[in-house]
């Protein structure tokens, strides 16, 4: 039979959740910028010595990788609502810590993936309303993400003071569920890109 005894929650004063808030978003962010900031200077070097990027389409492969990582977070946040409602704390707190790592990397690869999508289709010269429509969804919806993100990292700290059990989990649900959200609209979007662009 499954021990389902509640863990008493850490008490955690607002100055300490603040300040973890703070840092880890601070990092989490720092890690998902250098890794787009990265990426953007290999293709930047890649198109000096090659003159384009390679393509498979309108799309660029970035955002196509980018939606793996998304698909990939969004699952390890399913199983981390299963082991939580289970009580099987460090499942849970292990599956978060998977997907906030896979959501760092999703942001990371998905800002260069935007930087390819400007690259191939933004000319200064010839500014289409589709390119111009096309950037500005992918945009907003990158800055959807990055308040996903930030959810997830609350999420997170709470989960590391035992905030959450079997009975009390709604902000667990609630952020898989926002995930799962703009998981669906990514597809939406990357369904009208490949008809638009």
């Amino acid at each position: 039979m499954q021990d389902l005894t509640v863990i008493p929650s850490r008490p955690m004063r607002p100055s300490v959740f603040a300040r973890r808030l703070i840092v880890t978003s601070a990092a989490v962010y720092a890690v998902a910028g250098t890794i787009a900031v990265g990426l953007i200077e290999f293709g930047r070097s890649f198109v000096a010595d090659h003159g384009a990027l390679p393509t498979a389409g309108p799309i660029p492969p970035a955002l196509w990788a980018g939606t793996v990582l998304l698909g990939t977070g969004s699952w390890w946040m399913q199983r981390s609502v299963g082991y939580v409602r289970r009580e099987k704390q460090r499942p849970f707190r292990r599956s978060l810590l998977v997907a906030l790592v896979t959501g760092t990397l999703f942001v990371g690869v998905q800002s260069f993936g935007l930087w390819c999508l400007l690259t191939q289709h933004w000319h200064p010269t010839e500014f289409g309303n589709t390119t111009v429509a096309a950037v500005m969804f992918v945009g907003l919806h990158a800055l959807h993400f990055l308040l996903a993100l930030l959810a997830l990292v609350y999420v997170s700290i709470l989960a590391s003071a035992d905030r959450y059990d079997h009975e009390y989990y709604w902000g667990v649900s609630a952020c898989a569920a926002f995930w799962h959200f703009l998981g669906v609209v990514w597809i939406v979007l990357l369904l009208v890109m490949g008809l638009i662009l």
